[in-house]
């Protein structure tokens, strides 16, 4: 497997055909291959002449990430769990609906953040990944679905996996970059969702370049109080102080986030948690994502939250003028939804 092409960009791989002597139709072909393809064996490069070939696979040679593991869900969504090249592991999902085929991937091996109903929080924090760590699970995934005899097409890509993709900034935003690269996989770059728990220097810097990327910001609750017990970053970076960091920006800048909000039962989900969101979105043109939370082995204080209750939670929101979607709930069955990745194992965090 050729790890050292994988997170190279199309600069980086004409530069290193160049200096092969390989013409750059040659180099745009091989990047075509590796990213809109997902090859990533030496006999999947022939058009390249055997000695340039030879010598391209040589390079930056390390033990090749692998599927350890891969759980189905009645749904039709996969899990995945990636071994990395020096045996830690993440979970990636594969989740279908209609026609869009997304690819949730992980930025980090574990998460320092210890949000109190999220599995990887329990793991705590290994490393950060690198792009290439990050690009290689929508190759490996892409790869398993056409072993499977599955159209290995996939629209949406979203950095919702294990990790806080904000405190892997450079990393996340590389990825995302190559997998837009018009020349490979050419997703369109409003199809890629980044998610964070509000790491603020990060979000100002993310609206300052005006990046066309999708942001996700996991609110919870609204109250400053009530999110410092289930997301201790608040206690860092305050809610008060999200709110007139995204006011300093226009309406087309803020439009591309989005507001996340677990919903637990009787902690978030009652009606004054839903006035004070309310509230707090009022004058920001972000959009609200409603999502019934997922049990997590060990989470004994939490449960979900009834029907009833999120149906009344996004009413209230909607008559406050807000747009707001209550997110579709897949792979539970694998622990593969929101909040339960966990690697599979003890031993994911080293």
């Amino acid at each position: 497997m050729p790890t050292g092409l994988i997170g190279k960009s199309y600069s980086e791989m004409l530069s290193l055909h160049r200096e092969y002597g390989a013409p750059p139709e040659l180099a745009r072909e091989s990047f075509r291959r590796l990213y809109a393809g997902a090859f990533m064996h030496e006999a999947d490069f022939a058009h390249l002449p055997a000695t340039i070939r030879t010598r391209l696979f040589a390079i930056e040679r390390s033990p090749a990430a692998l599927i350890a593991d891969r759980r189905a869900s009645e749904d039709g969504s996969l899990k995945f769990l990636v071994q990395l090249h020096d045996g830690r592991r993440v979970e990636s999902v594969y989740l279908p609906f209609g026609k869009r085929r997304t690819v949730c991937v992980s930025s980090q091996v574990g998460c320092v953040l210890d949000c109190r109903f999220c599995a990887t929080g329990a793991m705590g924090f290994s490393r950060n990944l690198t792009a290439a760590e990050i690009v290689i699970q929508v190759l490996l995934v892409r790869r398993s679905l056409r072993a499977l005899g599955l159209d290995d097409f996939v629209s949406n890509v979203v950095f919702m996996g294990m990790g806080e993709p904000f405190y892997n900034y450079e990393a996340v935003l590389a990825a995302a970059n190559l997998l837009c690269d018009p020349r490979g996989m050419a997703l369109a770059p409003r199809h890629i969702t980044i998610s964070t728990a509000g790491v603020l220097p990060a979000i100002e810097s993310y609206c300052e370049a005006d990046l066309a990327y999708k942001l996700a910001i996991s609110i919870t609750a609204a109250d400053e109080e009530l999110r410092n017990r289930l997301m201790p970053i608040n206690e860092r970076y305050r809610l008060g102080e999200l709110r007139n960091l995204l006011l300093k920006y226009p309406p087309r800048v803020v439009s591309r986030i989005m507001f996340e909000v677990p919903l637990l039962g009787g902690v978030n989900d009652r009606q004054h948690d839903a006035e004070r969101l309310a509230e707090f979105c009022d004058g920001l043109p972000v959009r609200i994502n409603l999502i019934a939370w997922n049990p997590v082995k060990g989470s004994a204080p939490f449960e979900s939250p009834s029907p009833d209750s999120v149906l009344a939670f996004q009413n209230i929101l909607r008559a406050a003028g807000l747009t707001v979607f209550v997110r579709r709930n897949m792979g539970r069955d694998i622990a593969g939804a929101c909040g339960q990745l966990a690697a599979g194992n003890a031993d994911a965090a080293g």
